[in-house]
């Protein structure tokens, strides 16, 4: 984890795919985890749920809090639909096999969903792979598959997608620091405008 956020976390373990030890120490109870700004950023399609932006998720910081790979970079051109804000100019291009992953963020029982914008910037079908990565309590990563995007060539929002959470005995009140990982398979992609639901509304 490139940044330390503390929580608390009991893994299912058949659910689990261990990814490397954690550098950081062992996770601990805390309430200061602030989500940031509520918004709605779905509304237009009928959908009034609260979100919170990941880090950068709008994409409009440089890659400063972003882990590219794989030919992955910030891109010139926003999602059409400014979720985030009308004066945004800039995008995730995911070439095909090339990953970008989120800054940290805390996640408990209120983070039940992942969405965001994306297309599928390639000629031929696509996927787009998302999957979270999380720190125990033993102060060991994992990373978990979080949902398959099927997009076409035009931006479009994403399904909804269930996160880590949903496996996870968290007790109230309790986090762990979570990534989100995107994944290109078969095609190219661009996604922006990344947001998770803290289920206050």
């Amino acid at each position: 984890m490139r940044k330390v956020c503390l929580g608390a976390v009991v893994a299912t373990t058949a659910l689990i795919v261990p990814v490397a030890p954690a550098s950081a120490a062992p996770l601990a109870t805390t309430t200061d985890c602030d989500a940031g700004a509520i918004t709605h950023p779905f509304a237009p399609w009928g959908v009034n749920a609260d979100y919170v932006l990941a880090p950068d998720g709008a994409v409009e910081n440089g890659a400063g809090e972003w882990l590219l790979s794989g030919g992955s970079s910030i891109a010139s051109g926003n999602s059409p639909f400014y979720a985030n804000s009308a004066g945004d100019s800039h995008s995730l291009l995911i070439p095909k096999g090339g990953t970008a992953e989120t800054g940290t963020m805390c996640i408990g029982n209120e983070h039940p969903t992942i969405r965001f914008f994306a297309k599928n910037d390639s000629a031929g079908s696509s996927t787009l792979e998302v999957r979270i990565a999380v720190e125990t309590s033993w102060g060991r990563e994992h990373s978990l598959p979080v949902g398959l995007e099927r997009g076409n060539t035009d931006w479009e929002p994403s399904t909804s997608m269930r996160l880590i959470v949903n496996y996870l005995n968290l007790r109230p009140d309790t986090y762990t620091p979570a990534e989100f990982q995107f994944t290109a398979r078969n095609g190219d992609w661009r996604i922006d405008d990344v947001y998770v639901d803290p289920r206050r509304n």
